[in-house]
């Protein structure tokens, strides 16, 4: 199935940081407004980029305990549905039918046991699972050996958008490169865009409380930054544009400079 590694949030990043130093630096520069309304859509889309795929993992681990550690062959894939108190994962079979149901709460916990009967899929439901298909069937080969794609609905009724993030099978391993958007009308691939020129991983260890990323597509962080700073649970500054940006708890700012205790991007992976 899948691994996903949870770690604490270092509270020691703005130890690191000098007071004096930091008060006899001049302030950061001001972003442009074009830059705060991406800023604001990046936090918004990478934390939920987390919360769906922290969903599907808790939701996995449910389904592989209630079956006494034996994988269902049928699993195909699933699906994520958010509402109002949390995320229903739906695991589907190739026709696509439902196959098991797992309500997972706010604070991604299983809110109830494994559904074995759950209801027939929706037309809706049909249609994120046949867009998932679509996604991963559009993307090249990926950096870690698999993707952990994530269906959300887009913009027009009937359109969604299908993140494909790179799994990891090693906790102590951020994928950060490799990832994809794809954006799926009418069961066709349309538009799509990677975050990255090259399957950068980043080295999730002990001894670093935050991580320092140089991005050269975008002026700004994109919700990947932010989705896999969640992820780590580590801070993670992004050098980006003429700016460095810093992301804590899921929130993007201007910085004037990564503490000497980031651990820096590595090679791309094998």
């Amino acid at each position: 199935m899948r691994l996903f590694a949870t770690v604490v949030l270092s509270a020691a990043l703005l130890a690191a940081l000098p007071l004096q130093a930091a008060e006899k630096s001049p302030p950061p520069p001001a972003s442009a407004p074009d830059d705060d309304a991406g800023l604001r859509r990046a936090e918004t889309l990478g934390a939920r980029l987390f919360e769906l795929d922290r969903a599907a993992f808790v939701a996995s681990d449910a389904l592989m305990a209630a079956a006494r550690g034996r994988a269902d062959p049928r699993v195909q894939g699933w699906i994520t549905e958010a509402h109002g108190d949390g995320i229903d994962v739906i695991f589907v079979d190739a026709t696509p039918s439902a196959l098991y149901r797992v309500s997972v709460d706010a604070k991604g916990e299983p809110a109830g046991p494994v559904d074995a009967a759950p209801a027939p899929l929706s037309p809706t439901q049909i249609a994120a699972v046949q867009a998932r298909a679509v996604g991963l069937a559009s993307a090249p080969e990926s950096c870690s050996g698999f993707y952990n794609p994530v269906v959300m609905p887009g913009a027009a009724p009937g359109d969604w958008v299908v993140y494909l993030l790179p799994g990891s099978p090693d906790p102590s391993v951020v994928p950060l490169g490799g990832a994809w958007r794809v954006e799926v009308h009418d069961g066709q691939a349309g538009a799509r865009r990677a975050f990255s020129q090259s399957c950068i991983a980043l080295d999730n260890g002990d001894e670093g409380d935050a991580f320092v990323v140089t991005h050269l597509l975008d002026p700004i962080p994109t919700e990947i930054h932010v989705f896999w700073s969640l992820w780590a649970g580590k801070p993670m500054y992004v050098s980006a544009g003429p700016r460095l940006w810093a992301i804590e708890e899921g929130h993007i700012r201007a910085a004037q400079q990564a503490p000497a205790t980031a651990v820096p991007d590595r090679a791309p992976l094998p």
